[in-house]
């Protein structure tokens, strides 16, 4: 298994954790972590993007503007 899905899934381990134990503003900080590594793992797994080009430096205007109304219109069905 990756690093990097191993830190996920024991960061979403200890959220669970946390949360059973009423520690809700801590679980966050675990449950964030746990879904950004998930997802930089998918880039690299699925999207062939790699860490190295994921960590890369962006552009101040990198970002994307998009209404929930967009992202609305391409739910699968």
């Amino acid at each position: 298994m990756s690093l990097i899905k191993y830190k996920s899934e024991e960061n979403l381990e200890a959220a669970k954790l946390l949360n059973d134990n009423k520690k809700f503003t801590s679980s966050v900080h675990c449950s964030y972590y746990a879904v950004l590594q998930i997802m930089k793992y998918a880039l690299n797994e699925k999207c062939h993007i790699s860490y190295e080009k994921q960590n890369e430096p962006k552009d101040k205007d990198s970002h994307i503007s998009v209404s929930y109304t967009h992202l609305r219109a391409h739910e699968t069905k």
